[in-house]
């Protein structure tokens, strides 16, 4: 075979192993260790934990109160879900009952830190979350406007949907009812599973792993008996959380709860927060910064699923949101703050019960909108000021849902091409090793192998069931071929050493790459019993992937294998690059009639991953992709999270019209 390093990658079998090893969000275990020299705690690390898709209201569950709205943003619906009612419907109170749960950790030293007993600044960690403006009223002004005297996510919350609430909804609350407080639970820490940080000025922080503490909170929920309607607030004091050496104070999320004699299934949300000394550090001061972070995200995010265009720290201007690779884009209200948070004097101090309490600000729904004209109090978008307009533009991600498939008995299954009929093609990997072509209709699979293959991918496949891809031979080299109702033809360049097949359309038009006795990438078009090279401008090598029905070709220029892949559309012999905003190279593999295109990219910082151009804005997907047909409809590869790759298909948004504030 050849070892030329590029085409030793095929992008549409061998991607998702690249996009998979490099996943901003994936969690590993906490290596075995009792000391962390690398101290640095993020307030927030919801982003970094495994979360459960719920949908509380298509799934029938018994849980909080709550309502949905949405926002178009280049045409595409962002649905969202909140705590409580809508307050444009008018005034209401919602009362979401409270149960705060203290834990007590016992470390493989026998170090001890129980949140129920330990003093922290002369009063328990639970006993001043109770006494703060978390819980006690306090009398909030955002930009001179009183907002209320009340709870801080009730303040946030009304003044997010002021122009409702300072008109029709004058009367509009989300409370938390005062909490029940259990008695403490212990969580004993095996070795491996937890340890300390070591703090700049020579003292020690504890930390258990992440998804431990995650499957241990979720269990006690079911044990405890607490009900799904309820909030579940898990205090965990001076102990913070470790993700694979990313260090912070809290996280929120949701889990189901299996259906009951006599009940429904529900959907408990939480929240884990430690809970520090006032005067921790200058960056991250303790008491309550970490839950008033984590209780607005819930309440603008209790399941998890609140999804954006993305956004930028505000006043930033980077070309990829900056919360493409942090938080997946989600609509996290404090996020963005985070990102500008350098000192202790940018937090807000609340005195309240002879004690000085600090909470973060939060950003309003139309920072993430993107509205010129800010919906919240005074036009601002956010509480305090400190974000003082919408996200700059940048270029975020889709949420989509995988359907996903896999050849029966392979060890991987990769989606290389789909047309408007639904046939895919791709390749699988068998129990040997082996790597075969498939074509699946429905739910047949037929296993693709030209005469003499050893190795064979299937790239890409005509709406009339005509598929086109390479193999190679016991010799090394690499031939096109076309397949059509159980009749192979070979393909090969004239005079090339190696030929790829990659993409058809429905003329018969078929586009690849080959290349010639020098080790040069050449493109090629193949029609009408006759070849054609393309080369494009800017580059020693070129590589053609996709055609579509009115000629447009979709490729990569590169000058060699070790360089930048630099994409470009192609169209009667004229040349536009199209790279994905600030990605280091950009590699387009699949393209429909409507002029949607899909591939991968790469930053500079080593993530990759999957995008679609969608009616000419970039939008990255966190997965493998290969090919899309004209009904929005995408093939791929992804993980199964279990680490096995397995192929899928995934619907690309609708583009709508209106603003549904």
């Amino acid at each position: 075979m050849k070892t030329h390093s590029f085409r030793a990658i095929q992008p549409r079998t061998f991607l998702a192993v690249l996009c998979f090893a490099t996943s901003p969000f994936a969690t590993a275990q906490v290596p075995q260790h009792s000391t962390r020299m690398d101290h640095h705690v993020h307030i927030d690390g919801s982003s970094r934990m495994k979360h459960e898709k719920i949908d509380p209201d298509r799934d029938h569950l018994d849980t909080i109160a709550h309502w949905s709205g949405s926002f178009d943003y280049h045409g595409i619906n962002y649905p969202y879900t909140m705590v409580g009612t809508d307050p444009r419907r008018g005034s209401a109170t919602t009362v979401v009952p409270t149960v705060i749960i203290p834990l007590r950790f016992v470390f493989a030293d026998g170090s001890v830190v129980d949140a129920g007993t330990e003093l922290i600044d002369g009063q328990t960690a639970v006993q001043g979350i109770v006494n703060s403006p978390i819980f006690q009223p306090y009398p909030f002004v955002s930009g001179g406007t009183r907002i209320g005297n009340t709870q801080w996510p009730d303040a946030f919350q009304r003044a997010n949907f002021w122009n409702h609430v300072a008109t029709k909804s004058k009367d509009y609350h989300v409370l938390l009812g005062q909490p029940t407080i259990l008695p403490s639970q212990t969580i004993n820490v095996p070795a491996d599973k937890g340890g300390y940080f070591q703090n700049p000025d020579g003292s020690q922080s504890p930390f258990v792993e992440a998804d431990f503490s995650s499957q241990q909170t979720k269990a006690m929920m079911d044990q405890l008996g607490i009900s799904p309607r309820s909030l579940a607030i898990f205090v965990t004091a001076r102990v913070y959380f470790d993700a694979n050496g990313f260090g912070f104070g809290g996280y929120h999320g949701a889990t189901r709860v299996s259906s009951k004699k006599g009940s429904l299934a529900g959907a408990h949300t939480y929240i884990v927060t430690s809970y520090h000394r006032e005067d921790f550090s200058d960056y991250f001061p303790g008491d309550v910064i970490v839950l008033s972070h984590e209780i607005n995200e819930w309440m603008d995010d209790p399941f998890g699923g609140n999804s954006t265009p993305g956004w930028n720290y505000p006043g930033g201007t980077n070309a990829q949101c900056d919360s493409l690779f942090r938080s997946g884009d989600a609509l996290e209200v404090c996020d963005p703050i985070d990102g500008i948070l350098t000192s202790a004097s940018q937090v807000i101090a609340l005195p309240l019960n002879s004690f000085t309490y600090h909470i973060e600000d939060a950003v309003f729904l139309d920072f993430f909108t993107r509205s010129s004209q800010s919906n919240s109090v005074n036009g601002q978008y956010s509480f305090f000021g400190q974000a003082a307009s919408t996200s700059l533009p940048c270029t975020g991600h889709l949420q989509v849902d995988f359907n996903t498939f896999s050849v029966a008995g392979a060890i991987s299954t990769f989606g290389g091409n789909i047309n408007n009929r639904g046939q895919i093609v791709g390749a699988f990997q068998d129990a040997a090793g082996a790597t075969h072509g498939f074509l699946l209709k429905g739910k047949k699979y037929a296993t693709l192998d030209p005469p003499g293959a050893i190795y064979t991918s299937a790239n890409g496949i005509s709406d009339v069931g005509v598929v086109v891809g390479f193999y190679y031979t016991a010799d090394g080299l690499e031939h096109g071929f076309s397949y059509q109702n159980g009749q192979y033809t070979t393909l090969d360049f004239p005079g090339a050493l190696n030929t790829s097949a990659n993409g058809i359309n429905n003329e018969g038009q078929i586009v690849g790459d080959y290349f010639d006795d020098s080790g040069i990438d050449h493109g090629f078009s193949f029609g009408n019993g006759s070849y054609q090279t393309v080369n494009a401008p800017g580059g020693v090598n070129t590589a053609l992937y996709d055609v579509n029905d009115s000629g447009l070709m979709i490729g990569i220029t590169y000058t060699d294998s070790s360089s930048p892949q630099f994409g470009f559309l192609r169209l009667d012999g004229h040349y536009t690059g199209t790279q994905f905003p600030g990605a280091l190279f950009t590699v387009p593999t699949g393209l429909s009639n409507l002029g949607d295109f899909v591939g991968y990219f790469a930053n500079a910082d080593g993530n990759e991953t999957g995008f679609i151009n969608l009616s000419g804005h970039y939008y990255a997907i966190f997965a493998g992709l290969g090919g899309v047909n004209d009904l929005g409809q995408m093939a791929g590869a992804t993980s199964d999270g279990n680490g096995n790759i397995v192929g899928f298909t995934a619907q690309a948004p609708v583009l709508s019209t209106g603003h549904d504030r």
